[in-house]
């Protein structure tokens, strides 16, 4: 029996377009359905919660939820419709736990109230701000701010029953501490130094990128993706145009695919380097921090000669690469690719056997197998706690499946553990890049879509159509079929989404991240509630979270 079947009683109606498992439920018989797909299909993971705004229409509101089974291999995507006056529905964190913040999300910028929600304040805007949700006008693209009654705003969370405490401090950590990683504040709840709450605070980094994507081209929101995720920009690069390419049907040449892995994966290394070196300076270990930037930027001068920028590369374009690899390339990736093994060598001579960085480390910062499912954790953290789950094995994109690497694990599931598995993938990305290094295709680097893909420019220079090509993508961008999908990939931190969804403009009608950093902390509380203060730093850093992408 085929999923869309087993849902059968449940639905209204299902699609699966692009094949992609679509099913549309009744908004009362959400929690019913999700504890029969949970329970009985298997679908532990609830990957993100959002919403389409369709006004005018009505129903006006969509509320999606994106769910995936590990033991399966399979996703579904559910969907409840909603009236645009006072629009309501259940909170489905009594059947997934992470299904907390992504609520919230939703509720802070569309206004949708989910009944039962154990924590109904916003989390991305202040606690003052009157804005329900960002209206659309007629033109379906402008917002207007429009003021109601915000008391479910205000609703204070209910308070946890503290066990009896000789004394308790609230201590406020960030958002301008250094070791925090980005604008992150804590509020952590002590008893002498013992954590017996923690409320992580984000949102002072939001910017808004989501609701941006709807007033440009197509080709113009990957200059927007680079900076989500400002640590691994040609993965997000690489996520939005693998959307917005399915929604095309596009094929894409194998080269322009292999050097879309080999980038990808450097990307990787650059993410990983700027992760160990910080982690290791956060726990007094400076040297590690200097060693890393000297391979970091040997990595970063190789973006600069693919694309002349060293962070915010938008070298990834819908349709193939920006540019043609630069003369030279090959040598360049092989000299650092060869040496950089050696390199690995030394940060592990450095860390991996030290008394201090050990006692430091292990045993501290444990999260279960079960809670990292339920809260939405995935990534390097899920994997040192010995799930192998990883996009690239399990939804092969981009011509992963003909590469020959392994994906790392531990079961420890501590700090410890975590560096291990990252310092393992960088030395699995290395053996990747060579792969594609030594068995690079010939051929053209963007598709054959002349009205998709930008004309080279010598052609414009004698070929009129060429030119007029160039002249209408450019002024008015290109049309995308009206659809929708959810794009995965492995990201540094774990599995980063796209949900975009296209009306048939040259526009996005809705593009939404779910962002790996945003998913893994919210199991911070879990990881150090009960743990010492001392261990907060530790166990921060092993998340390896990026607050561009926690915030959007």
């Amino acid at each position: 029996m085929t999923l869309s079947e087993e849902l059968a009683p449940f639905a209204l109606s299902s699609s699966a377009p692009l094949g992609e498992l679509t099913v549309e439920i009744a908004p009362e018989r959400l929690i019913e359905t999700g504890r029969f797909l949970k329970d009985n299909l298997q679908f532990e993971r609830l990957s993100t919660v959002t919403a389409v705004d369709r006004y005018p229409s009505e129903p006006r509101f969509e509320v999606v939820y994106q769910l995936q089974s590990i033991a399966r291999k399979e996703r579904v995507r559910l969907k409840c419709r909603l009236r645009g006056e006072n629009p309501e529905i259940d909170s489905a964190t009594v059947v997934w736990r992470s299904a907390n913040w992504y609520e919230r999300e939703v509720f802070d910028m569309f206004g949708i109230h989910f009944r039962n929600h154990p924590d109904p304040r916003r989390i991305l805007m202040p606690e003052d701000w009157k804005a329900i949700h960002c209206e659309r006008l007629p033109d379906r693209r402008a917002q207007s701010m429009s003021e109601a009654d915000n008391s479910i705003a205000a609703v204070a969370p209910p308070e946890p029953e503290a066990p009896a405490v000789r004394r308790k401090m609230t201590l406020n950590m960030g958002p301008q501490h250094p070791s925090t990683h980005g604008v992150l504040r804590l509020l952590l709840e002590l008893d002498g130094e013992t954590i017996l709450t923690a409320q992580p605070d984000i949102g002072y980094l939001h910017t808004g990128i989501e609701k941006q994507f709807e007033a440009l081209f197509y080709q113009q929101g990957v200059t927007l993706t680079d900076r989500i995720d400002y640590l691994a920009p040609l993965s997000n690069n690489l996520c939005y145009c693998l959307a917005a390419e399915k929604l095309l049907q596009l094929e894409i040449p194998p080269k322009a695919q292999w050097m879309r892995v080999m980038l990808t994966e450097l990307t990787r290394l650059n993410s990983h380097l700027v992760w160990l070196g910080t982690h290791a300076i956060d726990i007094g270990a400076m040297s590690v921090f200097l060693y890393c930037f000297r391979e970091r930027e040997e990595i970063l001068r190789i973006f600069e000669m693919f694309s002349g920028q060293r962070m915010m590369t938008s070298y990834f374009r819908i349709g193939g690469l920006a540019l043609a690899p630069p003369r030279g390339w090959r040598e360049r990736v092989k000299k650092f690719i060869d040496i950089f093994p050696s390199r690995v060598d030394e940060y592990e001579s450095l860390l991996t056997g030290n008394q201090i960085f050990m006692g430091r480390t292990q045993g501290v910062g444990y999260m279960s197998l079960e809670d990292m499912l339920d809260l939405g954790v995935t990534g390097p953290m899920l994997r040192a706690a010995g799930l192998s789950l990883d996009a690239r094995k399990q939804e092969p994109y981009t011509s992963y499946e003909k590469f020959d690497f392994e994906v790392p694990t531990r079961t420890e599931s501590d700090v410890f553990a975590r560096y291990q598995v990252r310092v393992e993938e960088m030395r699995q990305s290395t053996r990747i890049v060579k792969q594609a290094l030594e068995g690079m295709p010939e051929g053209p680097h963007t598709a054959d879509a002349p009205k998709v893909v930008l004309p080279e420019r010598e052609k414009m220079k004698t070929q009129m159509e060429s030119l007029i090509y160039h002249f209408k993508i450019v002024t008015e961008g290109f049309r995308v079929p009206d659809g929708e999908v959810y794009q995965v990939i492995e990201s540094p931190r774990g599995e980063l989404g796209y949900y975009m969804v296209s009306d048939g403009t040259s526009k996005p009608y809705r593009v939404h991240i779910h962002g790996p950093s945003f998913g893994n902390l919210q199991g911070l509380p879990r990881m150090i509630e009960g743990c010492m203060i001392a261990d907060v730093i530790a166990s921060l850093g092993s998340m390896d979270f990026v607050l561009g992408d926690t915030d959007r």
